[in-house]
């Protein structure tokens, strides 16, 4: 699971509904959101949106999966640019400790 996988989703669904729009889901879209929601739940167990998420079931609407990826999508976007801003204000700090002692 990445946000990769689940930007690819939201791009693959986004052209689907364009001419499936009242249809279900195929399955192998629905399999991919679970996995990759799965994966998210896990890693961010905490996470007071993805904790009240659930699994995508047969038969969903196309337009219903899509949003559901989108939501994932955004929660995503949201760690990885919170993990992205700690990792540079520890190097920043290690620098910034290398200057001072050295």
């Amino acid at each position: 699971m990445s946000l990769a996988t689940v930007n690819k989703l939201y791009q693959e669904l986004t052209t689907a509904a364009q001419t499936m729009a009242k249809e279900s889901a195929p399955v192998s879209m629905i399999t991919a959101f679970n996995t990759d929601l799965a994966h998210a739940q896990h890693r961010y167990p905490q996470h007071p949106i993805l904790s009240t998420m659930t699994q995508a079931q047969a038969q969903i609407p196309i337009l219903d999966l899509l949003t559901r990826t989108g939501r994932l999508q955004t929660v995503l976007e949201e760690e990885e640019n919170k993990e992205l801003a700690q990792k540079n204000r520890i190097r920043h700090q290690a620098r910034r400790d290398q200057f001072r002692s050295g």
